[in-house]
């Protein structure tokens, strides 16, 4: 077995293990499921500022490796295919929004198509930050 792969996953079930832990320890028997405290904050406000600080850390972190890495190769070599790619890596996992809005029997609105071009700017960004940081290339020799 390769433990390159396995001991990021463990550590990652680990953490998420804790995590659902120390909320359910924190748990009142009055509150409902997704409502628990922790640190005087809702589980659901603690959840949006984790979230909130793992996309920032991210995308600093792979804007430092871009900036220092500028692993540029394909996109000089195959500048319209990278764009293509981007745009799509962009535009289409975001689709995913609006089934998610209609399954769940909520009408489309305004709000909706925000969220989606904030999901794809965010999609996009990811794309271009991951290549320019040597990501692509070194994890799958791209």
């Amino acid at each position: 077995m390769d433990y390159n792969i396995i001991s990021p996953v463990l550590y990652g079930l680990l953490v998420g293990a804790l995590f659902s832990l120390a909320l359910g320890v924190h748990n009142k028997s009055t509150t409902t499921e997704i409502t628990h405290t922790l640190f005087g904050m809702t589980s659901a406000q603690l959840l949006i500022y984790m979230i909130l600080f793992i996309i920032t850390f991210t995308v600093v972190i792979a804007s430092v490796f871009s900036v220092l890495i500028q692993d540029l190769t394909y996109p000089n070599e195959h500048p319209v295919a990278f764009t293509v790619e981007t745009f799509a890596v962009s535009f289409l996992p975001s689709l995913v929004l609006f089934i998610m809005t209609l399954l769940r029997g909520k009408p489309i609105t305004r709000h909706t198509y925000i969220e989606y071009i904030l999901l794809s700017v965010k999609f996009g960004l990811a794309h271009i930050l991951m290549q320019f940081a040597g990501i692509y290339t070194s994890v799958f020799a791209l």
